[in-house]
């Protein structure tokens, strides 16, 4: 409530169109009615207004109930906005505050985070091909409030903020029992951020002599990545996981080190909807079949998240789809070995279909007219180490 009535004016002088989303969740009988109050003070103040719903909410258990609740927020907000706006620059803005810093910072801190996990929340990102914004990181909750008070605004509170069953209310109610200082955890955070981007940067430097991108696959050489430090070398792989998948969020370590131990024991595994394949000295990061072997998509959106085709010119896409090409589609480009790609790559490469008919298939077959490029929202492999 606070950012929607400190940007509301500063729009109208800088003239900026703001619109506001409210995610209902269906958690709380209270959600619609609320959403609605939002609508209504929206309306006061002349911006358009519109409430989400996450249908799936009964589906989630207590346990990851809110992960999935805060995945599915990005989500539907992304899709609204990239529906109103399709891929025009169109910034979100968040109202994450130096105590959601802390309690995050502390949560972490008992499930065993390293420094990236550790490092204050970002307060500038891309994700799900939206550019998000958390502008309110250095304002504490309770300046929020004597703010919103002192220009005689109200707010609703959530009860689940005080919900015993919830990580995040537990850890704010000790918290407050023990006294303790958020804003001092926020710039523990903070430093530790430093920390990160150092490490960041010194893996960035190691990846360009060790690692490459081939046909949206990350090859790293294993003698030099053995080279490394163990931070630097996890930091590479994860993030090299997470860049062929799009994955938000890196794997646990324990996972992590059990991978690494699987492929020296045989060769080959599976991590985060990625199949990891040892070649001699070379490590193939690739998508994973299970992961895309069903996603479509329409010929002119992105496929996988990462995936952008262009077809010859004039050609007519109606009726046409992107999937991976697979074993079916394999059959029907009889001399794809001739371009030195493994057969794993090519199966999860983008196709282009008319039903269960191929119609092209651009790393298989270069000659159909048709062109697969990356697009990948964090950008390139390599400077997104900087950033992810």
């Amino acid at each position: 409530m606070a950012l929607l009535h400190m940007v509301a004016p500063w729009a109208r002088r800088a003239g900026v169109a703001v619109r506001a989303v409210t995610v209902d969740h269906r958690l709380r009988d209270a959600s619609a009615d609320e959403a609605k109050a939002v609508a209504a003070t929206c309306a006061t103040l002349g911006l358009p207004h519109d409430t989400l719903v996450w249908e799936e909410a009964g589906g989630a258990s207590l346990g990851n109930l809110p992960a999935a609740a805060r995945a599915a927020r990005y989500d539907l907000i992304a899709a609204k906005i990239t529906d109103v706006h399709g891929e025009a620059a169109c910034p979100i803005l968040l109202a994450h505050t130096s105590d959601d810093v802390a309690e995050t910072f502390m949560m972490r801190m008992a499930r065993g985070s390293g420094v990236d996990g550790l490092a204050r929340m970002r307060d500038d990102w891309r994700d799900r091909g939206q550019r998000w914004l958390r502008p309110l990181l250095d304002a504490s909750r309770a300046e929020l409030r004597d703010w919103l008070t002192g220009q005689g605004i109200g707010w609703i509170e959530d009860p689940t903020n005080d919900d015993p069953r919830y990580d995040r209310a537990r850890i704010r109610a000790g918290l407050a029992d023990l006294g303790i200082d958020t804003g001092r955890i926020a710039e523990t955070a903070q430093r530790m951020a430093s920390a990160r981007d150092v490490l960041r940067r010194h893996a960035f430097e190691k990846a360009q002599g060790i690692c490459r991108v081939e046909a949206g696959d990350v090859l790293i050489d294993l003698p030099g990545l053995s080279r490394l430090p163990t931070e630097t070398e996890y930091r590479l792989l994860t993030h090299a996981l997470r860049w062929v998948s799009t994955a938000t969020y890196r794997p646990r370590q324990k996972s992590l080190v059990e991978a690494i131990e699987d492929i020296a024991r045989t060769g080959k595994t599976t991590l985060s909807g990625c199949l990891m394949v040892r070649k001699g000295d070379v490590l193939r990061i690739v998508r994973e079949y299970d992961k895309v072997g069903d996603l479509r998509s329409g010929p002119e959106a992105l496929w996988d998240n990462r995936w952008r085709l262009d077809a010859p010119d004039a050609l007519d896409l109606q009726g046409l789809e992107i999937g991976c090409l697979g074993p079916k589609g394999l059959k029907s480009v009889p001399d794809w070995r001739k371009l030195g790609i493994p057969r794993d790559t090519l199966l999860v490469s983008p196709a282009v279909w008319r039903g269960e008919t191929l119609v092209a298939a651009p790393l298989a077959d270069p000659t159909s007219g048709w062109s697969a490029k990356i697009h990948h929202p964090w950008g390139d492999f390599f400077t997104s180490i900087l950033s992810h």
